[in-house]
């Protein structure tokens, strides 16, 4: 899949908004997904992550906060807590989430040869699945973002 990019103001900190415009794989994807990982490219201009690109995990800015929709404005948080997570996974709290090869969480420690993942991959730590503070049946993940190692 390809995205087109989306703006991003960097003078934010903890929480930036971005403007995101059309994808050019616009008949599989409308939007960048909650939680998906956004990095900023030589433009300045946010796409979703891409761990088989060093410039790309070296640039990393966030995970979406909510999902957002094309032509519209979006946060992207890059730490604390990613609230009110939509776990359509159905992970069980505690859960370790990766950032899996197509941006978005995964339960997979990544491997080479496991999930789509290949020599010279970055393995990205996303955070915990934790219960919401104000709503313990709701779910955030508690954001520890950190590059693991390289497959």
């Amino acid at each position: 899949m390809s995205y087109s990019p989306v703006s991003f103001n960097p003078q934010s900190t903890g929480t930036s908004e971005g403007l995101l415009t059309t994808y050019t794989n616009a008949s599989a994807i409308t939007a960048i997904p909650q939680a998906m990982a956004c990095s900023v490219n030589s433009s300045g201009l946010i796409v979703p992550l891409d761990v088989s690109n060093q410039a790309s995990w070296d640039n990393w800015v966030g995970y979406a906060q909510f999902r957002i929709p094309a032509s519209a404005l979006g946060g992207v948080i890059s730490n604390g807590r990613l609230k009110l997570y939509t776990n359509t996974n159905s992970y069980p709290l505690g859960t370790p989430l990766y950032i899996g090869i197509d941006a978005n969480p995964t339960n997979i420690v990544p491997s080479v040869g496991v999930n789509g993942f290949l020599s010279g991959y970055a393995a990205i730590f996303m955070g915990v699945l934790v219960p919401n503070e104000a709503n313990p049946s709701e779910f955030d993940i508690s954001l520890f973002t950190q590059i693991v190692g390289v497959l």
